[in-house]
């Protein structure tokens, strides 16, 4: 028997220790594994994980570890004196009580891995090297202020009945989720401001050195929100799905990112997804996706915007929801537009004014999107585009010219005409002229196409010749 079990032993004497317990002290002296799936809960120790199911057979009292014994391991200077570097480690346990580390400075990772804690998880203010809860189920988790060197694992199973809330968090490492769930409170819990709580992930003002990896199966059942964070690397929502119908599915005004964004790979979310005024440092990648809405407006990106494979056909999950997706980029500005016509919103649902591009990309397609897409770069097809903007906000100027710039900056001078032309032609149906306005923009495309066709002058000419001709002949 090792000093810190005999520790262990004193400090918990009534009830004594469970086998689950007795295996955490003898473990974390060497830093091991304290696995506790074979402590009954089923003969397949692979099949005994965090799920609630059966809770009676599943979790007998022999895979019990009270939530006090590791506080205890962590808080009391004896006992962690006597953990290992390399930190605690815990398998399919069942974690008894309510696991309170608020305002702790843990000097050691904690694993909780496959564990099935009871009661919602307490981590305000606290400080360690790493936290690991993969796989395990849990209630809430108010982690706001949370500071870790390392990265935060709630990856490949893990459940949380509740929201998860990291506001103001700071990770050195990475926040992985992918394969995870999220839910948000059930019944009728409000927010602070005292509106029913719609968030499953909150990640406010997070600050991640690494990588944010929402992805491989990862499901929100509520609003996943990021407004204001700040990432390090890349945001990775690849096959994520994110459900809030009634209000936005992905909330991320402001946010920061260094690397890339990349919505695809089968990307749900049914809801909007907002990026007002996100920076982002490389590409914003949108494809092979089913979503409500794209709000960019004011964004920032240096990279390319891709947005492409957007489906409209029902998915699995919402067999009679009708996509009619949205994009708002108003005020935005990426580097390239790499886009595809079959993609593009319906009429009105597609916002433009003061959307800024330095070029469109008219390589190779999206590898997700149909062979024969490509990305349209002719006159004809971009006033098409133009023409998706709703007729009910009036004339606006800042598409042509955003366009006819690109055109003329991409050496496409023979495109050039055709869009200032339609540009005159949308001022005369939908700007505010006047009657005398109206009958001179008639005219001057009647005899010069707007400037931008002066050979008609000399057709107008050669019939005044011919007429005089006739009248004085």
């Amino acid at each position: 028997m090792g000093k810190l079990e005999d520790l262990a032993q004193l400090k918990f004497p009534d009830p004594p220790l469970s086998a689950a317990e007795e295996r955490v002290v003898r473990a974390a002296p060497d830093g091991t594994v304290a696995d506790c799936r074979d402590l009954g809960g089923g003969d397949d120790p692979e099949k005994a994980d965090g799920a609630p199911e059966a809770p009676d057979e599943r979790w007998p009292d022999t895979r019990n570890v009270r939530a006090d014994l590791i506080r205890w391991l962590c808080v009391d200077r004896e006992a962690r004196e006597l953990v290992d570097p390399k930190g605690v480690w815990i398998r399919g346990a069942r974690i008894k009580g309510r696991l309170d580390l608020n305002s702790t400075n843990v000097l050691f990772p904690l694993f909780l891995w496959s564990c099935r804690l009871e009661q919602n998880l307490h981590l305000n203010s606290a400080k360690m090297p790493l936290l690991s809860l993969e796989g395990s189920w849990t209630g809430s988790i108010a982690a706001d202020g949370l500071n870790l060197e390392g990265s935060l694992f709630l990856r490949n199973g893990f459940h949380a009945e509740g929201e998860v809330s990291l506001i103001g968090a700071t990770i050195g490492g990475d926040l992985e989720a992918e394969g995870g769930a999220f839910k948000r409170p059930s019944g009728n819990a409000l927010n602070a401001g005292g509106t029913k709580n719609e968030t499953a992930l909150n990640a406010e003002r997070i600050k991640v050195g690494g990588n944010i990896f929402l992805s491989e199966k990862f499901v929100a059942d509520g609003t996943v929100q990021l407004r204001g964070a700040t990432i390090g690397g890349d945001l990775i929502a690849t096959g994520g799905t994110f459900k809030n119908s009634d209000g936005d599915a992905l909330s991320a005004d402001g946010i920061k990112v260094h690397g890339k964004v990349v919505l695809r790979d089968k990307f749900l979310a049914a809801g909007q997804v907002v990026l007002i005024g996100a920076e982002i440092t490389g590409q914003l990648a949108v494809g092979d996706a089913w979503l409500d809405a794209l709000v960019l407006e004011s964004a920032q990106i240096t990279g390319s915007f891709f947005w492409q494979n957007i489906h409209k056909d029902p998915h699995p999950d919402f067999p009679n929801k009708e996509w009619k997706p949205s994009l708002y980029l108003t005020a935005a500005k990426v580097g390239s537009l790499v886009d595809q016509e079959a993609s593009w919103p319906e009429k009105g649902r597609l916002f433009l004014d003061g959307f800024v591009y330095d070029r469109i990309v008219a390589g190779p397609t999206d590898a997700k999107a149909p062979t024969d897409a490509r990305v349209p770069i002719d006159a004809k097809t971009r006033l098409k585009w133009l023409h998706l903007q709703p007729d009910e906000l009036g004339f606006r100027p800042q598409p042509y010219e955003q366009l006819i710039a690109v055109l003329r900056r991409m050496g496409h001078e023979h495109q050039v005409a055709e869009v200032a032309i339609a540009k005159q032609k949308d001022l005369y149906e939908h700007g505010d002229l006047g009657w005398w306005g109206k009958v001179r923009s008639w005219f001057l495309y009647l005899v010069v196409g707007y400037g931008y066709e002066p050979w008609r002058a000399f057709g107008w000419m050669a019939m005044l010749v011919l007429l005089g001709t006739l009248v004085f002949w």
